[in-house]
């Protein structure tokens, strides 16, 4: 992705929701964040909402929504249109309809797949693998460093403009190197004021923090380019005794390729 200013439309405010059907009533229980990411297997395109397991799931809470809402932007001239798209969490069975990792179990990233027909008439734009930085791509002179200033874009506390529907991007920066995973798990930690509603957000380098180099194939020059990669998907915030740290959890974002391409 060339500028995180693209990435505002790549992000989704959600909401949850759970339907008594005895009392006959529909009840929002909570608000997140999604992000759309797009992938290509076996010659088929599809398109991915990004967010938090426990924005679906939360067994330990007695968190069980039935749906989930998102909103998307349905005229690029005028941002205050919005559509509201519905997506059933479980089919008329009970079984579930996001997937989740299956290598490490506690991850908390899940995938909804979105399906095309009810994104017609919407302004979006998606992440993909070649947004995630990976040992693949060259690096010019700079990694990720300690420190190293980051992007978090979401709706903390459901705030936002609710003119343009854009999310809120709040700075964070690098508290534990991502090219290890922390405590044994596929994360690292980010310092950063982080608020509930963020849940799902993704986490992004800064404009020009990280080079990389491009030699195309019928050049010899050989340039650099300052895109804005997909480093991970906030989590939550890392308490130490019940104490919070002002340190938040930060999963891979390679692991979002292992998801939506693994079975339901």
């Amino acid at each position: 992705m060339k500028a995180p200013e693209s990435a505002l439309f790549s992000i989704a405010r959600l909401e949850t929701y759970r339907h008594d059907r005895k009392a006959h009533v529909t009840s929002k229980l909570a608000m997140a964040t999604g992000f759309f990411y797009k992938t290509k297997h076996d010659g088929n395109e599809k398109i991915f909402l990004i967010t938090n397991k426990h924005v679906v799931f939360d067994k330990k809470e007695h968190y069980f929504p039935d749906k989930l809402s998102l909103y998307v932007h349905s005229d690029s001239h005028h941002l205050s249109k919005v559509k509201k798209i519905d997506l059933q969490l479980w089919d008329k069975s009970g079984k579930r309809l996001w997937k989740y990792s299956r290598i490490h179990s506690t991850v908390d990233v899940v995938a909804l797949e979105v399906k095309q027909e009810s994104l017609d008439n919407c302004f979006y734009l998606t992440f993909s693998k070649a947004d995630i930085l990976s040992d693949d791509i060259n690096l010019a002179g700079k990694d990720i460093d300690l420190g190293m200033q980051l992007l978090v874009l979401g709706y903390p506390l459901d705030f936002y403009d609710e003119m343009n529907h854009f999310p809120i991007t709040r700075t964070a920066c690098v508290a534990t190197w991502p090219w290890f995973n922390f405590n044994r798990e596929p994360c690292f930690l980010i310092d950063a004021r982080l608020h509930h509603g963020m849940s799902g957000s993704p986490v992004l380098s800064s404009p020009g923090s990280i080079h990389k180099t491009v030699k195309p194939s019928n050049q010899k020059v050989i340039k650099t380019e300052q895109d804005v990669f997909l480093l991970g998907v906030f989590s939550a915030e890392w308490h130490m005794r019940g104490e919070p740290l002002g340190l938040n959890v930060v999963w891979h974002a390679n692991i979002i390729e292992e998801i939506v391409s693994s079975a339901v």
